[in-house]
């Protein structure tokens, strides 16, 4: 039998290191200098995927990095500032990574138990995919970004 409080103990846990995977993704994506970060993140999210399969978190953190991932190489103008996400070369992207997230978000959809990183990675799957081919699945998007932001609400909405 576990200890009372286990379960309670191991969520902060993961949620701990789910969130500092996250911050090492950021602080490569954020940092020229420290690009590999980005990569250990994602090799990070995969080890974790292994370890826990069946928990949607995990699959959600690894999804939303395997979606900004893939359009990294668009998302930086010359000047060293952020691309809107229309003005973005697609073919630049990372189709790939793309499909591999999406096809991991479409898991975590299936599972039900929405998180901050499934909802995320939702949102951002749907960013990724023209209008003409998305999915009645991806209609979701909406729901999903309400979702998101009841539970994670902005400091200057309050």
């Amino acid at each position: 039998m576990a200890p009372v409080g286990w379960a309670d103990s191991q969520s902060d846990t993961l949620r701990a290191v789910l969130s500092v995977i996250y911050l090492i993704y950021n602080a490569g994506l954020n940092s020229p200098l420290e690009r590999g970060l980005c990569a250990e993140a994602i090799r990070l999210g995969r080890t974790l995927m292994t370890l826990m399969p069946a928990e949607p978190e995990v699959a959600g953190l690894l999804a939303l990095l395997l979606l900004t991932e893939a359009r990294r190489a668009s998302r930086g103008r010359p000047d060293g500032s952020l691309e809107v996400l229309g003005a973005q070369e697609r073919s630049r992207w990372d189709r790939a990574a793309i499909e591999e997230g999406q096809h991991i978000v479409h898991w975590c959809l299936r599972r039900d138990q929405p998180g901050h990183y499934q909802l995320q990675a939702a949102i951002t799957a749907v960013h990724r995919t023209p209008r003409a081919l998305r999915t009645p699945t991806d209609r979701k998007s909406s729901p999903c970004t309400t979702s998101y932001w009841r539970a994670h609400p902005r400091p200057w909405s309050r």
